[in-house]
């Protein structure tokens, strides 16, 4: 009896061995919807629109809603935002009406309009309408990538005909690899907009799309590396960002007198700014635990004097404070000397405390090309008159072109900075770190820079905020990629 219980006993466990994978292996070794959104967001990454669109459609069948913060590598962090980036992947395949449905699904789980993504699906959606109102053919063929070529063979240089190819290219590029023009021969869009990028020295966007060239179209595989090697050649730092000289003010206030908190950390806070923007060709000063009449001469020094090609940046770590007159709300920076507002002291504290206001003062008199005021503090209420994107798909050489003037601050509202500055870290890092330059041109922007620091900083509770002036919105202020530097680590004055 034994045997024969045995002998089925063999059978069923071959049984489980075949039929449990069937089953329960899918369930088993399936990904997690976070794992399958890593993978989506790489393919966006790598402008792979359709392998990006089916990675989402399976995380949306695990999890529709957004909103979650996804672990990427180490403590940088996404938000989980699944029908944003599904109707990207439409707009970018062509089918806007897809997208415009995603994304109105989107805005309704109210999540994306608490990142700095909402400010580029308004972008994205404006260009439809703009599209659709001017009549335009949304499909792209063949015959756009023609156009192109007759635009680069009748012209040198980097004119206005140039760029407009490159535009064409940029949308030929989204065809289906082996697509052919009338004439039979294979379309090229990455490799020939590499092309045209070097003309107008926008060489960390050639190199992108040379990378796209190795992926989709392998028959140049000669014109590619011939492409390469030349790059290899031509530094970033050849390009022009409108400044020759750079200025920065660090500020740490940690040892308050009367009533504020200690910041021990602060002091080795700005250490490790000014550090990280001597590599940035800043010629840096540090300023201490500075009373107010100390702090408005440094701000004077700073925004006042400077020449027309210059790029000034301030950064300031320390107590930040608003004060409330009904609904107004007044943000002040606070150096050593100031008192805590309270116990009738409101006025004293306005004495010795300087208005966020005063900067707009400082950022539309000085002469200077770019400006860039950083804030390791929280604020409540509009701390400048701004808007929250730089423009999107303009040249490296437009921003550039335009004065800049931007800011960004550790946090909003009653959220408090914490004595260990994860701000500074990730602020830091985004200047050392090639990962901040999320569009290959050689150079991280004011936007790309605050993405960094958000991801950074993932669920903590500060949640960084940054714009662009309103007088000044066709500029952006700009650092160069980490290995685009020209000269070696500034002595501090």
């Amino acid at each position: 009896m034994l045997p024969h219980l045995s002998r089925h006993a063999g059978l069923a466990c071959l049984i489980a061995t075949i039929l449990i994978p069937s089953w329960a292996g899918a369930e088993i070794f399936r990904k997690d919807f976070k794992e399958i959104y890593k993978d989506a967001l790489a393919a966006v990454e790598k402008e792979n629109w359709e392998k990006a669109k089916q990675h989402l459609d399976e995380a949306l069948h695990q999890n529709p809603r957004e909103g979650d913060l996804v672990r990427l590598y180490g403590v940088r962090y996404e938000p989980y935002l699944p029908h944003y980036y599904l109707g990207l992947c439409y707009f970018h395949l062509r089918n806007y009406e897809g997208a415009l449905r995603e994304w109105e699904t989107s805005e309704k789980q109210q999540a994306v309009q608490r990142t700095p993504e909402y400010a580029h699906l308004e972008q994205y959606r404006a260009e439809i309408q703009q599209m659709n109102a001017g009549g335009q053919e949304l499909a792209v063929s063949a015959q756009t990538y023609e156009d192109a070529l007759k635009i680069l063979d009748l012209t040198q240089g980097c004119t206005e005909e140039v760029q407009e190819a490159i535009r064409l290219l940029q949308r030929a590029s989204n065809l289906p690899p082996g697509t052919r023009t009338r004439s039979g021969e294979t379309i090229l869009p990455n490799l020939k907009l590499a092309e045209a990028l070097v003309r107008c020295k926008q060489y960390g966007q050639a190199r992108h799309y040379l990378q796209r060239a190795r992926l989709h179209e392998p028959a140049a595989t000669v014109q590619i590396t011939t492409l390469e090697h030349r790059l290899a050649e031509l530094p970033l730092a050849e390009l022009d960002l409108g400044f020759t000289r750079s200025y920065a003010l660090v500020v740490g206030a940690s040892n308050y007198e009367a009533g504020w908190n200690s910041l021990p950390g602060v002091a080795q806070d700005v250490e490790a700014v000014a550090r990280a923007l001597r590599k940035h060709d800043f010629d840096v000063r540090v300023l201490k635990d500075p009373r107010k009449r100390d702090l408005e001469e440094a701000l004077g020094d700073l925004f006042y004097g400077k020449p027309q090609d210059s790029r000034l940046l301030l950064y300031f770590a320390g107590h930040g404070y608003t004060l409330r007159d009904r609904e107004e709300k007044f943000p002040y920076i606070v150096p050593v000397d100031a008192p805590a507002p309270g116990a009738g002291n409101e006025g004293e504290f306005k004495r010795k405390a300087i208005p966020m206001a005063r900067f707009q003062e400082y950022i539309q008199a000085t002469d200077a090309q770019h400006v860039l005021l950083v804030f390791d503090s929280c604020f409540s209420g509009a701390v400048f008159d701004v808007v929250r994107s730089a423009p999107e798909n303009v040249y490296v050489e437009e921003k550039v072109r335009y004065k800049s003037r931007a800011f960004i601050t550790a946090g909003e509202g009653d959220q408090k900075v914490p004595d260990e500055s994860f701000f500074r870290k990730a602020f830091v890092e985004a200047l050392e770190a090639e990962g901040a330059d999320r569009d290959h041109d050689g150079v991280i922007f004011v936007g790309e820079l605050h993405r960094y620091i958000f991801s950074y900083l993932g669920d903590a509770p500060q949640k960084p905020q940054f714009g662009i002036s309103r007088d000044f919105q066709k500029g952006d202020f700009p650092l160069r990629s980490p290995g685009a530097q020209s000269n070696p680590e500034k002595e501090q004055r």
